[in-house]
């Protein structure tokens, strides 16, 4: 079921990031997750996936700074074990609804990818802009209020 993550579940949050993300991403985990259950301005909104208890998935969505009409998708991740089940889908599906619900006119949301990871975000509508300097890929997809 995919929930909003709680601020009680901060720790295992990083954790479960920094295991499917990799070590180096601890401090950018730590951050981003903080930055989530704090004041600041457009600040990332963490979503999770449980299953039987068990969080195996999550992924967050915010406005994207100095703009006003693009919001981004980040952090989406799937635990390596339920990979390919439509989990990533639904998290995704759900920040895109929740985006939608909080708009007022039509909007990009954005979003990069590791490289030749798009298949995901393709299933979901959205398409390539360009390549990276690694060769990931920039998407992007329009939508509209609900």
């Amino acid at each position: 079921m995919v929930k909003y993550a709680s601020q009680d579940m901060s720790e295992e949050l990083i954790e479960f990031l920094v295991k499917v993300n990799g070590e180096n991403n601890d401090k950018l985990a730590r951050e981003y997750v903080s930055c989530c259950f704090s004041n600041d301005y457009r600040k990332p909104i963490f979503v999770v996936y449980e299953l039987n208890n068990k969080l195996i998935g999550a992924a967050a969505y915010s406005q994207e700074l100095f703009t006003t009409g693009t919001w981004g998708i980040s952090w989406v991740c799937v635990d390596e074990q339920h990979r390919n089940q439509g989990y990533g889908e639904q998290l995704v599906e759900f920040c895109l609804k929740e985006i939608a619900q909080k708009i007022d006119s039509e909007v990009f949301v954005i979003l990069g990818t590791y490289p030749d990871k798009t298949g995901l975000y393709d299933k979901t509508g959205f398409f390539e802009v360009h390549k990276d300097d690694d060769q990931g890929s920039f998407m992007m997809k329009k939508i509209s209020p609900l």
